[in-house]
């Protein structure tokens, strides 16, 4: 069964965390998708938006395990392998 509040909640963090990157605040948006993954570590989605972030803020190591994990849960993402050669 899928718990819909649940869902709910991390489709709010990520949206929250797009407002915060928007707004230049990436340690905001960083807590925002850590709550998300808290929730569900299984979002892909969640994975890449925290990598790229990170990748904002020159954590090149952390954003590059951000990324792989994003992969790792769906390995057909273009944008994640993307990224990925950003950093390699």
């Amino acid at each position: 069964k899928i718990d819909r509040d649940r869902n709910d909640n991390v489709i709010g963090y990520m949206f929250q965390a797009q407002q915060a990157i928007a707004g230049n605040q990436l340690g905001k948006a960083i807590a925002l998708i850590d709550k998300a993954i808290e929730l569900d570590e299984y979002v892909s989605q969640a994975w890449l938006l925290k990598g790229s972030v990170k990748y904002l803020q020159k954590d090149y190591s952390s954003a590059r395990s951000a990324w792989e994990r994003s992969l790792k849960l769906d390995p057909y993402n273009k944008i994640a392998f993307k990224y990925l050669n950003e950093v390699y």
